[in-house]
């Protein structure tokens, strides 16, 4: 082969190589847009601690060494940071428990300080995607904001705390792009709090939940475009206004506002971390609703919807890889696990875990 031929003919092969390798999509990454979750935390609010938990490969939740682990007064909600660093519990009395996450094995240790703001209660807690900032709702209605030191997990009042006017648990979230925290206030609707670039917020109005008859709690799709919130009988569907938070209704035609559970009293919701499918507790019936979501918002219900589940559902949870769904029972003391179908929603009961008791709240952590 003469001298010109030599480079011509590498460069060829390399771009075939090249060609093949952008054929092959994710040849050498995992399909799934995130990883599945390695640990599973629940906050019991009647035996005043935190369950840990590990994942195994198939979503089984089996107990970490040393769980539970001591918290507060009464647990109501818990989060942990994205990385799978820390976990925070909102404790009705008693101030704001917080853990260090051993990565090898899902046990909990205290973090130096906590717990945070003891003279005061939390009904929810929020902690923002990329591990910054913590927002508290306390027992007064007001809403608290934190920083949270990257190394240590410490948290740190971080500005005023701003009225919310909401009493109700674990009904504070953050949408997922990092811009707005989302507090569900009962009757007057939805408090829509924009996040300053220091980590403080700005309320903006209460948005009504109409046609809803309240905001009881709320739940935010991963691309941040809708809100659903559950009002003890029914779920409302609203987009939101990237630039305000503001939330318009959407209403009409099929899957529109308000949807029917075919349960009774819907209160925890969660859409998976792809953003396909919505899931409803329906704590008087002991099942869990599954529903499509369609590209404008709009629900459909799954085929077999809806599914049993333990005595009195009250939270669900979606891994980080939409792949394995979690009910929180505070009437059985338990956590249901199943399987999701990640091209039609359906679930796949795959038992129960034990919990404390009375559960209120679980988080999954990658």
């Amino acid at each position: 082969m003469t001298g010109l031929k030599k480079p011509l003919f590498a460069l060829v092969m390399l771009l075939l190589i090249a060609f093949a390798l952008a054929g092959c999509g994710n040849f050498f990454t995992d399909e799934s847009s995130s990883s599945t979750a390695k640990f599973a935390f629940v906050a019991n609010n009647g035996s005043g601690n935190a369950s840990a938990y590990t994942v195994g490969n198939n979503g089984a939740l089996a107990n970490a060494p040393g769980s539970p682990f001591g918290a507060a007064t009464n647990p109501n909600a818990v989060d942990a940071d994205a990385s799978g660093r820390f976990v925070y519990v909102a404790n009705n009395a008693g101030g704001i428990s917080a853990y260090t996450i051993n990565r090898d094995t899902g046990a909990l240790g205290a973090v130096t300080g906590s717990p945070f703001t003891p003279g005061n209660g939390y009904l929810g807690l929020a902690v923002d995607p990329a591990g910054r900032y913590l927002f508290a709702l306390t027992t007064a209605g007001n809403l608290e904001q934190y920083t949270i030191n990257n190394t240590s997990g410490v948290l740190t009042i971080n500005g005023t705390a701003v009225a919310v006017a909401s009493t109700l648990t674990n009904s504070v979230v953050e949408d997922p792009s990092g811009n707005f925290v989302f507090v569900a206030t009962g009757a007057a609707g939805v408090v829509p709090l924009k996040i300053q670039s220091n980590g403080t917020v700005v309320a903006g109005s209460v948005q009504a939940p109409a046609p809803c008859t309240a905001a009881n709690r709320v739940a935010i799709t991963p691309n941040a475009r809708f809100a659903y919130i559950t009002d003890g009988t029914s779920v409302c569907i609203f987009s939101i206004n990237s630039s305000t938070g503001a939330l318009t209704a959407v209403t009409g035609g099929s899957g529109g506002s308000p949807v029917a559970t075919s349960g009774t009293t819907p209160t925890g919701l969660a859409v998976d971390d792809r953003g396909h499918f919505l899931y409803v507790t329906n704590a008087g019936t002991s099942t869990v609703t599954a529903f499509t979501v369609a590209s404008d918002g709009r629900l459909a219900t799954i085929a077999g919807s809806p599914f049993a589940t333990g005595t009195t559902p009250v939270d669900v949870n979606s891994d980080p890889s939409g792949q394995f769904l979690y009910v929180v029972n505070s009437g059985s003391g338990n956590v249901s696990m199943y399987t999701i179908n990640t091209s039609t929603g359906v679930l796949t009961d795959r038992g129960t875990a034990g919990a404390g008791t009375t559960p209120t709240a679980i988080v999954t952590t990658p």
